[in-house]
């Protein structure tokens, strides 16, 4: 699987950094897609999206024995201090 992992630019903080996704049906080159339409954000929107963590990390879905998408690299945490994930949300 890491064989198909590809590094893919994202904004963070002003500066652009890599994270690695999956290549596999183009994953990575529409997240490069997204990350163009993001950089042109204005800059009071961009403290949204900036903050990304878990995009490829062999991991189970909390609470379960099931593979996370972001074992595949076809996932990503945008912001958590500021979404909401939906198990959390579920126990609300």
């Amino acid at each position: 699987m890491k064989e198909k992992l590809v590094e893919v630019p994202w904004i963070s903080g002003g500066r652009t950094r890599s994270l690695l996704m999956t290549c596999i049906n183009g994953v990575n080159e529409q997240i490069s897609k997204v990350v163009v339409d993001l950089k042109a954000l204005p800059e009071a929107l961009k403290q949204y999206v900036s903050f990304v963590d878990g995009t490829c990390e062999w991991r189970n879905i909390a609470g379960t024995e099931g593979l996370s998408a972001h074992s595949f690299g076809i996932a990503m945490d945008i912001d958590v201090k500021n979404s909401d994930y939906w198990r959390w949300a579920k126990e609300k």
